[in-house]
């Protein structure tokens, strides 16, 4: 994830303003909290999308494709390296021990005081 939280990405971000008036700024200007927008927007698909013109939609075109970037990185470096190979059959290691004991069906260990046998 190098560079995620690079100062020049943030400034990038804000441009002139300050977090405070940012927000104000995205919050007050936008005009999403209205249903009937939000429904146009929706039947409209991508093509109103990209004409609309809120500064919420166009703060997150503007930080789509830097979190992508972000996103796949750390897919890359995090999340694969961590993800398990297939496992191999556990068979061969536990067939010497499956005459004595065998194991139960989630292959943990069992300890028992003696041996189980039945009676009359």
């Amino acid at each position: 994830m190098a560079g995620a939280g690079r100062p020049d990405r943030w400034r990038q971000l804000l441009t002139k303003d300050s977090p405070d008036t940012l927000a104000a700024r995205l919050v007050d200007g936008s005009q999403l909290a209205d249903p009937k927008l939000r429904q146009r927007l929706w039947d409209g698909g991508a093509a109103a999308l990209e004409a609309a013109h809120d500064p919420m939609i166009e703060l997150a075109r503007s930080v789509d494709a830097p979190a992508r970037t972000v996103r796949k990185s750390y897919e890359d470096e995090v999340e694969a390296p961590s993800t398990p190979r297939p496992k191999k059959s556990r068979a061969p290691a536990f067939a010497c021990m499956a005459r004595a004991v065998p194991p139960d069906a989630t292959f943990t260990l069992r300890l028992n005081v003696g041996s189980v046998q039945g009676w009359k």
